[in-house]
């Protein structure tokens, strides 16, 4: 009796974690992953106390941040008074938070994990928060499905991310330009060219436009659904941009928030 050998599936997480191990000790200073200024900062503070305050407690806001990376947003979610927990792919990008909150004083939980498979049962965060994440993922619907399910009852889910790669003529030459300067001004990213072999496997590479997040919350079950454009946060992180950067800097960024029926 013959056998038939098989190819064995790619380990799309494992490559995926070693990408953001590599960038670790200088992902905080790109523009829009660490906060760099106090104008982004207080600009964050209350575009989440808006959204956060939709939930109601009567204790201290228990909040996951997922895909957490360096902590940037976890220690801005602590600094604000919540009670915190950070979980993220990658050991590396989760040492500098561990250290930066170590440095701070800030009684932060940070935990290994995969954002759709996540190690929490149900109803066990108040909020489960995530920022430039959706769009790195082989699964996104399964890792809003995991978000909404460790989310109590009349809990909120609240996403950040933007449409990267809009359509269109103008887009396009706007990349391409920006591209071209960053090529020569620039050092080359090996961040760039590991996702370009990633992308075929994350459905969502190009970000996904405010309209299109609406549909993806429904579909993991939210209600309530929200949808705050995110202008201030771009104004303030211009300020820390080169300006050849500013040339294809997204038009469409967004927090978008859904409560999980009671």
């Amino acid at each position: 009796m013959s056998t038939v050998a098989t190819t064995p599936k790619p380990d799309i997480h494992g490559a995926i974690r070693e990408l953001w191990n590599h960038r670790a000790q200088d992902y905080d200073r790109e523009p829009g992953h660490g906060i760099r200024t106090t104008r982004e900062e207080w600009a964050w503070r209350r575009i989440l106390a808006a959204a956060f305050d939709r939930v109601q407690t009567e204790t201290p806001l228990r909040i996951l941040d997922v895909g957490c990376g360096t902590g940037a947003m976890t220690m801005l979610i602590a600094n604000m008074g919540y009670a915190v927990t950070g979980l993220d792919l990658s050991p590396e990008m989760l040492a500098v938070a561990r250290d930066q909150a170590e440095e701070r004083g800030l009684p932060i939980t940070l935990m290994e994990g995969r954002a759709d498979k996540l190690p929490f049962e149900d109803g066990a965060f108040d909020v489960v928060f995530s920022r430039h994440l959706l769009w790195t993922l082989p699964r996104p619907r399964k890792a809003l499905g995991e978000w909404a399910r460790v989310t109590r009852p009349g809990g909120m889910v609240a996403v950040s991310d933007g449409w990267w790669e809009e359509p269109g003529s103008e887009m396009r030459a706007r990349r391409a330009i920006g591209g071209a300067l960053r090529a020569v001004l620039e050092r080359p990213s090996a961040a760039s060219a590991a996702y370009r072999q990633l992308r075929p496997s994350l459905p969502l590479a190009g970000g996904l436009s405010p309209y299109s997040i609406r549909y993806y919350l429904d579909h993991a079950g939210l209600e309530r659904i929200v949808v705050r454009d995110l202008k201030t946060i771009r104004a303030a992180e211009r300020r820390s941009m080169p300006p050849w950067r500013w040339i294809d800097q997204a038009r469409f960024t967004w927090i978008a928030t859904g409560m999980v029926p009671e």
